[in-house]
């Protein structure tokens, strides 16, 4: 890829961890330290209609324990309109 390309895409990257830093209550330099997977919830239509953050065992207690709507320690459970950046209306 071209040196501009990598940099759009570096910056796009950077706005999206931004965004889902925001919506888990946490900096982004936390979410950085954090070592996590995003999953998309697919239905048997193929349809996604959410997505699922799971946060791996190795990640920090003390930053996992600030993140709202943690379920069983482990996962966020997110809209679908939430990591596109559209709006609940």
């Amino acid at each position: 890829m071209g040196h501009w390309k990598d940099i759009a895409m570096e910056l796009n990257d950077d706005k999206k961890d931004s965004s889902l830093a925001s919506i888990l209550g946490i900096t982004s330099d936390e979410l950085s330290q954090l070592v996590y997977e995003i999953e998309s919830d697919t239905g048997n239509d193929d349809m996604v209609y959410g997505y699922r953050v799971e946060f791996s065992d190795s990640s920090p207690k003390n930053i996992l324990s600030k993140i709202k709507r943690l379920e069983d320690g482990c996962r966020v459970n997110l809209d679908l309109w939430e990591l596109e950046g559209g709006n609940e209306e």
